[in-house]
This record gives C-alpha cells, sequence and structure tokens, in this order.
C-alpha cells in the first residue's frame, strides 16, 4: 500500500491494452544481487497504484516497468540527483535476463563484431 495517494487518477495505455489506478507517492526500492546485494531507492518516487488492468492478458510478462508516471521526475533521474548513480541509464541483457541501473555491463555484450549496442533517449513525456 502506498505511503500517501495523490488526487486523481490516472490511466497508461500499452498496445492494445491499459492499467487504471490511483496517484501515490512511496518510497521505491530497486535490490540487486549480481553486484553484491545492492539496494536503490527512492523516499518519494511519484507511481499508479494499478487496480484495473484491461487487454493484457496475454502478456507473457509478469507486469509493466515504467520509470514513472507522466509529469513526474522519473526514477532515474532522481537517483543520479542523489549520487545513488553515475547515469542516468538503464540496461537489459536479455541472454542473462539482467537489468543494471546506472550504466551497463560491457562483458554481457555480443562478441560478434557485427553487432551493435543499440540506445534509446529516456523519454519524459
Amino acid at each position: 500500500m502506498p505511503d500517501r495517494e495523490q488526487a486523481g487518477s490516472a490511466e497508461i495505455h500499452y498496445g492494445q491494452g491499459l492499467v487504471h489506478g490511483v496517484k501515490a507517492i512511496d518510497k521505491l526500492c530497486m535490490r540487486g544481487q549480481a553486484a553484491g546485494d545492492i539496494e536503490l531507492c527512492v523516499a518519494e518516487q511519484q507511481l499508479i497504484s494499478v487496480d484495473t488492468v484491461r487487454d493484457l492478458e496475454n502478456l507473457h510478462a509478469d507486469g509493466i516497468l515504467g520509470l514513472s508516471p507522466r509529469g513526474s521526475e522519473h526514477f532515474l533521474s532522481k537517483l543520479k540527483a542523489s549520487q545513488k548513480i553515475q547515469k542516468k541509464v538503464l540496461s537489459f541483457s536479455l541472454e542473462a535476463g539482467l537489468m543494471t541501473i546506472g550504466g551497463y555491463d560491457a562483458a554481457r555484450f555480443s562478441r560478434d563484431q557485427n553487432t551493435q549496442v543499440e540506445w534509446f533517449p529516456i523519454h519524459s513525456n
């Protein structure tokens, strides 16, 4: 349960589906074991406490990861501002099933000379 709710509800469309819920503020933490049991926390992160999920039944995932609701400062910006990470970078190793916050693990790159890392911007809206 979030620490406190904000005024209003929110709805996010994802492909053909959507999630709906109440805007809230809570402490958000992500814990990693690969780098020595590190925990990264933001004390007051805006989020959506979801109460309805529609048309996502065929999504082969445990959930949707968003960096923050529209109009709020995103998780990576807050981590960088608090000097918990050096760069606003989020990387994934699909082969290993790993997510790295604040950088990337160069050892996870493909050894194929024709393969390049793909970079995507973090949008603020």
